[in-house]
C-alpha cells in the first residue's frame, strides 16, 4: 500500500486492530465505542499512520525541536516530557490512561499536529534519550548472571537450566541500569550541575551530615578522593532491602531493589526519588527471596572498578573534568547486611556486626540474649558491682567488647572459604560471625567497619515497639516470667502454679461403635493438674491501667505533620503504623505523659531515662563536644533497662543502641529535619 493510500486508513487505538478505510473505521467506532468517540470527537487524526507520515516528512529537522503545529512555541519534546512526568509521578496511572490523555490533547490542538497519539509512539520518540538498560539472564538459584545474548543454556555453577525447555525464554532475568551514564547526565545538565557545585554552609564543631564526619574527611585528605575537589567527587551510599510487593503476605521479600544515593548532594533532595538511583530489582524465586545477592552486586562492582575515574563534561564549568566515583557507605537493616556483606543473622550468638560480643542462648525464650551492657559503663560505675539485679550474678571488671580490624576480618573470611565442608564452615561462622568473601571486597577502598553505619531507623523503631508491646502485656508471657525465674530475678513476678479441678468423668459412649470392639472405658479422675498464672509486674499495665493510658492517648490534640491521630495506642499498637510515628510518639514525650504514674517507680524512671536518650539520638545536628555525654548516657540507659525490665528486651536491636552514638563522629547524625533516614 502506498503512503498516500495509508493516509486514508485508520486503526482503532482502543482495540489495536488492523488498518481499515475511513468508512469502515467510523462504522466500527460507532458500533463498538460510541461513548469513547463522543468524548474524543473525530478520531481520524489520531492514527499511527498520520503521525508516522508527518514524522517522515520532518526527518531532515531535529524531531525533538519540531513545533507541535505551525506557529507553536511548544515542541514535541516539551509535550512528551510533560505527559511522561504526569505518568511517572502518578502510580495509579496506566498506559491506556496516558494514551487517552494524548489522544484528547491531540484532538483539541490545532490540526494537523505532531503530538503522538499513544504511549507506545511517545516512548519510541524519546527512547534514544533514555538511560540504557542492560539485561541479564540469571541462574534460578542466584549463582551467576550471564549476558542476555550469551549462548550458554546452563548455569556453570549448579548446571541448572537458564531457559525453559524447548524455548528461548529465560526463567529469570535481571535488568541493570548503569550508574555512570546517570552521573554523566547530572554533570551535563546545567541546572543539576549547579547543585553539585553548591557550597555547603559549615559550622566548626557541628555534625549535621555525613560530609561532616571523620570518615568522609579522611577520604578527601588521604583516601580515594585525595587531592580532588569535592565537586568532582561522587561518593555513593548503597541501600537494599527485601520488599513485599502489593502487600502480598504470601510473597515476603520476593524482590530486592538495589539503590544508590549521592552523598554530597544537598540533604533536602538527596533522598528524593529522582536523585536516588535505582540500579535494578533482584527478582526472587517464586514466593521466596533470592538466595544470594552476589551475582547482582558483582555487576555494580565491575562498573565501579572500570569507572573509578571517568571523563565527563561539566556544564557548570563548561569544560571536561575527571570525576572520581566510589562506594563509601552502606545503609541497610540487619537481615540485608547479613545477605549483602556475608554476616551472621540477628539470631546468632555472634550477631553484632560492630563488636566481638557473644550472646547467650535462652532456651526458655528461644532467642539470643545480649547481657553485656555493664561492660560499656565506666570502670568506676557502681552498677558494675551489682551482683543481684543483673543477669550475670557477679561484679563486672571486663572492658567493652572489641571490634575486628579490617585485616582480621578479611583473614577470617578467607579462612571460612577454605574450610572443606559445610559443617566446619557453620562452626567457624558461629565463632567469628562472618561467612566468606563477597563481591564488595574487590573494591580497593573497601573497609566494612568504616563504611557500614548502624541502622538507626529500624533499631530505634524496634526498641520502641518491643517496649510498648511488653508494658501493654502483648508479649509479657509465661516464658518471659520463667526466664526471669531462671536468672533468679523479680521473684514476686514468677508464675504461680494454681491447682486445676479434675475433668468430669466421661459418661457418653461413642454413638457408633463396632460390636466386636471392646467398650470404651470411662475416664477416671486424675491427679490434680497445675496451670500457671501470671502475677502483676512493675513493668506491665493491668487492664484498668491500660484503659487510663488509652484514655490519655486519645485525648491529645496532635499538630499537623504527625504520622498518627488520637487512638487507643496501647490496646491497638497498629495505630502507630509508621516507624517515624513511633519515634514521634516517644521523642515528643507523648508516651511518657500517657504512662506517668502507671508503672513501678524504678521502672518508670528507667523508661523515661531511655526515652530521653532516644529523643537525643534523633536530633538532626550535634556539636562534637555533645557526643561523649550522649554515648555515656546511652550506655547507662541500656544497662538500667537490663536491670529493671525483663531480659526478653535484651535482643540485638537493644544492644545496637550502644553503637549508634559511637558512629556520629565518623558518619554524622542519623537524621535530617528530625526524620530518621
Amino acid at each position: 500500500m502506498s503512503s498516500d493510500s495509508k493516509r486514508h486508513c485508520c486503526m482503532c487505538n482502543t482495540c489495536n486492530g488492523k488498518f481499515v478505510n475511513i468508512k469502515t473505521f467510523r462504522l466500527h467506532c460507532k458500533n463498538a465505542h460510541d461513548e469513547h468517540i463522543n468524548n474524543l470527537a473525530d478520531v481520524q487524526n489520531f492514527s499511527d499512520v498520520d503521525h508516522l507520515y508527518n514524522l517522515q516528512k520532518s526527518q531532515e529537522k531535529d524531531v525533538y525541536q519540531t513545533p507541535l503545529f505551525d506557529g507553536s512555541s511548544r515542541t514535541i519534546f516539551d509535550a512528551i516530557a510533560e505527559h511522561m512526568l504526569i505518568f511517572s509521578t502518578n502510580n495509579g496511572m496506566s498506559k491506556a490512561a496516558l494514551t487517552e490523555c494524548l489522544q484528547h490533547e491531540k484532538h483539541i490542538l490545532p490540526q494537523p499536529n505532531l503530538l503522538p497519539a499513544t504511549y507506545k509512539e511517545a516512548l519510541n520518540i524519546i527512547k534514544p534519550l533514555l538511560m540504557p538498560i542492560i539485561q541479564y539472564k540469571c541462574c534460578i538459584n542466584d549463582c551467576k548472571c550471564f549476558p542476555i545474548n550469551d549462548d550458554v543454556r546452563n548455569c556453570s555453577v549448579c548446571n541448572e537450566l537458564l531457559h525453559y525447555k524447548d524455548s528461548n525464554r529465560c526463567r529469570k532475568t535481571y535488568n541493570y541500569m548503569p550508574v555512570v551514564p546517570r552521573i554523566n547526565r547530572w554533570y551535563g545538565t546545567k541546572n543539576l550541575a549547579k547543585l553539585i557545585h553548591a557550597d555547603k554552609v559549615k559550622i566548626n564543631g557541628q555534625l549535621s551530615d555525613y560530609t561532616d564526619g571523620k570518615i568522609f574527611i579522611d577520604q578527601m585528605k588521604h583516601g580515594i578522593f585525595k587531592d580532588s575537589d569535592v565537586s568532582s567527587c561522587v561518593p555513593l551510599a548503597l541501600f537494599t532491602d527485601g520488599v513485599n510487593p502489593n502487600k502480598n503476605t504470601a510473597a515476603l521479600k520476593s524482590m530486592w531493589p538495589i539503590i544508590l544515593t549521592w552523598i554530597t548532594l544537598p540533604q533536602d533532595i538527596r533522598y528524593v526519588l529522582g536523585p536516588m538511583m535505582l540500579l535494578g530489582i533482584v527478582p526472587g524465586h517464586g514466593r521466596k527471596e533470592p538466595k544470594s545477592l552476589d551475582p547482582y552486586i558483582s555487576i555494580l562492582v565491575d562498573e565501579l572498578l572500570v569507572n573509578m575515574e571517568s571523563k565527563m563534561y561539566d556544564s557548570h564549568k563548561e569544560a571536561p573534568v575527571t570525576v572520581k566515583i566510589a562506594l563509601l557507605q552502606y545503609l541497610c537493616d540487619i537481615p540485608a547486611f547479613s545477605k549483602l556483606l556475608h554476616l551472621s543473622g540477628q539470631a546468632a550468638l555472634r550477631s553484632c556486626v560492630f563488636c566481638k560480643e557473644d550472646g547467650v542462648r535462652s532456651n526458655t525464650l528461644n532467642k539470643t540474649l545480649h547481657v553485656c551492657n555493664r561492660q560499656f559503663l565506666p570502670a568506676d560505675s557502681p552498677l558494675r558491682l551489682d551482683s543481684k539485679s543483673f543477669a550475670i550474678k557477679s561484679a563486672i571488671n571486663s572492658t567493652r567488647p572489641e571490634s575486628f580490624t579490617n585485616e582480621e576480618e578479611m583473614a577470617a573470611r578467607r579462612e571460612f572459604d577454605q574450610k572443606p565442608n559445610k559443617n566446619q564452615k557453620t562452626n567457624f561462622q558461629k565463632q567469628t560471625g562472618v561467612k566468606g568473601i563477597h563481591p564488595l571486597t574487590s573494591l580497593p577502598y573497601f573497609d566494612r567497619l568504616k563504611q557500614m553505619q548502624t541502622d538507626g531507623m529500624h533499631t530505634i523503631s524496634d526498641v520502641i515497639s518491643n517496649i510498648l508491646d511488653l508494658i501493654s502485656g502483648k508479649t509479657d508471657t509465661i516464658k518471659v516470667r520463667n526466664c526471669e525465674k531462671q536468672y533468679q530475678r523479680f521473684e514476686e513476678t514468677w508464675p504461680n502454679m494454681k491447682r486445676k479441678a479434675p475433668d468430669a468423668p466421661c459418661v457418653n459412649p461413642s454413638k457408633q461403635r463396632k460390636k466386636t470392639q471392646l467398650p470404651k472405658p470411662k475416664s477416671t479422675p486424675t491427679s490434680l493438674e497445675e496451670s500457671p498464672t501470671i502475677p502483676e509486674a512493675p513493668w506491665s499495665l493491668s487492664k484498668l491501667k491500660i484503659k487510663v493510658a488509652d484514655k490519655r492517648a486519645g485525648s491529645i490534640e496532635y499538630p499537623k505533620g504527625f504520622d498518627y491521630t488520637p487512638a487507643d495506642h496501647f490496646t491497638r499498637q497498629w495505630t502507630l503504623r509508621t516507624m517515624h510515628g513511633k519515634q514521634q510518639f516517644v521523642t515528643y514525650n507523648v508516651a511518657a505523659w500517657c504512662l506517668r504514674g502507671l508503672l513501678g517507680h524504678q521502672q518508670e524512671q528507667t523508661l523515661f531515662q531511655l526515652f530521653t536518650v532516644l529523643s537525643r539520638l534523633v536530633k538532626p545536628t550535634f556539636m562534637k563536644d555533645e557526643i561523649p555525654s550522649l554515648i555515656a548516657d546511652t550506655h547507662l540507659a541500656v544497662a538500667l533497662l537490663e536491670r529493671d525490665f525483663p531480659l526478653t528486651l535484651q535482643n540485638l536491636t537493644t544492644h545496637l543502641l550502644h553503637h549508634i552514638p559511637e558512629g556520629y563522629n565518623d558518619f554524622g547524625p542519623l537524621s535530617t529535619d528530625g526524620c530518621i533516614h
